[in-house]
């Protein structure tokens, strides 16, 4: 096994594993997503690799809303079909590992680890009121700015970040989704791409009962 390779699994061990186990998230086959599912929810930690590095980065998916938001099945342990997302740096400024090198595997795999196990930390705490689809929709809507500057990157625009909250509602069944719905179509309507009209369409679909 190579310098990186030891590295790595030092790093997923003491980094992932550590914190994540007793908090009952678990891993995927490669051990580089940790997921919990929790009040319709699935909380996720990767760590993923573009080019030379490393990044480790956090989300929160609700089955229900993938094919409504991205037109694509449910996939398990893809933090790439959040519905919220971030990276550890969006809730503690600085992170202490966000990003690695791979080459620096070879040598700094314990620095690493601690740094990434202390983010993972800090974001697990962070997500842990966010434990339905109604808090995590309730705490969206506190803020009605036009770009969201709290502890995540999507949905920071409000009219994406009123689309979700509209969709988690409707997922629950709540009636405040019908009124969120009409609202983000009417926030929306200057932007009528491809990707919008499919998207309404569809989280209208999902609405039907609840909203006619």
């Amino acid at each position: 096994m190579s310098a990186q390779s030891t590295g790595l699994r030092h790093v997923l061990d003491v980094g992932f594993a550590g914190p994540l186990v007793p908090l009952g998230f678990t891993a995927s086959r490669d051990r580089r997503t940790w997921v919990r599912e929790i009040g319709g929810l699935c909380q996720m930690i990767a760590v993923w690799k573009r080019s030379d590095s490393f990044t480790v980065q956090w989300g929160i998916v609700c089955p229900e809303l993938v094919d409504v938001m991205w037109a694509v099945p449910y996939k398990p342990f893809d933090v790439g079909q959040s519905i919220v997302t971030g990276t550890p740096s969006s809730i503690r400024h600085p992170a202490q590992a966000q990003s690695f090198s791979a080459v620096s595997l070879e040598t700094e795999a314990e620095r690493i680890a601690a740094g990434v196990r202390e983010d993972v930390g800090v974001v697990t705490v962070w997500m842990e009121p966010l434990s339905t689809r109604r808090a995590l929709r309730e705490y969206l809507m506190e803020n009605r700015d036009e770009t969201d500057r709290r502890a995540f990157v999507i949905p920071a625009a409000f009219r994406l970040k009123l689309f979700t909250a509209a969709g988690l509602a409707i997922v629950d069944r709540d009636p405040v989704g019908c009124e969120l719905l009409a609202e983000a179509e009417a926030v929306s309507a200057p932007i009528n791409d491809e990707i919008r009209r499919g998207r309404f369409a569809r989280l209208r679909a999902a609405a039907a009962g609840l909203c006619d």
